[in-house]
């Protein structure tokens, strides 16, 4: 760590400071020539302490040090970082003074203030298109009822044809039996879980109000993690068990290695859409909902600030 003092300042400023970083940095404390004591330097400027700290950094080979500056010393730190960038690790700026400006050059004519609260009021922002913003709430809504009713019809009538087996072939051992009621318990919670969106869904509409479209989504996402998790878990641990206590009684009757690979094609099976694409088709149903969120969170915010 480098430290410079301020104008007129000695080195010893930073004593207090130093003392609490040695034990884990090499701390080097500067005073600049002419300063507290040491001896002047002829037509010393600004560019000549920048010059000399950054020759003092090569010369003790002093790996991308910290350089901390107070006032005067703020302004070299600031300067060593822009010209002598390779130099440096990382800077620490102490109430370094806009003077230094006009002591380093002659010319230097001030300005008036500019009122930066004013221009900031005045600039304009890209403000989210609403109509646009409804179109996709709209496509949202509808591709999710949509989802939700397929889901239905085809787990249903999954359901019918696994009942329509059971009772026309008759399996003999008890495990088949366990197997479908499991499959089949397991298509019934989930439907049970996920048609409780439905009016959440079904709700919005162009009616609404920003806030209120906004507190649907967060119950959307609320309901939406409960069942990408809980209840897929759940769904996938007893659509497993299922199949194979359903598998047991028909690959019994084959030899064992048949009966082998049909349980390792099935896990496979699984397995893919466990790891796979369940996560992707996770990650895509979120990123569009916190588009969506994100979207009408900042509609809100320019409400309440207008």
């Amino acid at each position: 760590m480098l430290f410079i003092p301020g104008f007129a300042s000695s080195g010893d400023v930073w004593n207090e400071t130093t003392a609490k970083f040695e034990k884990n940095f090499t701390c080097y404390t500067l005073t600049m020539a002419g300063f507290a004591g040491t001896k002047p330097q002829s037509d010393a400027s600004f560019k000549d302490w920048e010059k000399g700290i950054a020759d003092y950094i090569k010369n003790n080979k002093i790996d991308k040090p910290i350089i901390i500056g107070h006032s005067m010393g703020g302004g070299l730190a600031l300067a060593i970082a822009a010209d002598y960038s390779e130099l440096v690790g990382k800077i620490i700026v102490v109430d370094a003074l806009p003077c230094l400006a006009a002591m380093a050059n002659p010319n230097f004519a001030s300005k008036e203030n500019i009122d930066f609260k004013n221009i900031w009021k005045q600039q304009t922002s890209n403000k989210p298109n609403m109509d646009e913003l409804l179109g996709k709430l709209k496509k949202f809504r509808n591709q999710n009822l949509r989802r939700l009713i397929f889901a239905n019809i085809g787990l249903i009538a999954t359901s019918l044809v696994i009942l329509f087996i059971w009772y026309r072939y008759q399996p003999q051992m008890i495990t088949t039996k366990i197997g479908i009621v499991l499959v089949i318990l397991g298509m019934a919670i989930f439907l049970l879980a996920y048609n409780k969106m439905f009016m959440v869904f079904y709700k919005i509409d162009q009616t609404q109000s920003n806030n209120e479209y906004l507190q649907s989504l967060y119950v959307v996402k609320r309901k939406q993690k409960l069942m990408q998790t809980t209840i897929l878990n759940l769904y996938f641990i007893m659509l497993f068990l299922g199949i194979c206590f359903y598998m047991y009684e028909y690959t019994s009757r084959m030899t064992l290695g048949s009966g082998i690979l049909t349980y390792a094609v099935t896990s496979a099976w699984i397995a893919f859409n466990w790891f796979y694409l369940r996560p992707k088709t996770i990650k895509k149903q979120e990123r569009k909902l916190d588009e969506l969120i994100n979207k009408f969170e900042e509609i809100n915010n320019q409400l309440k600030e207008s």
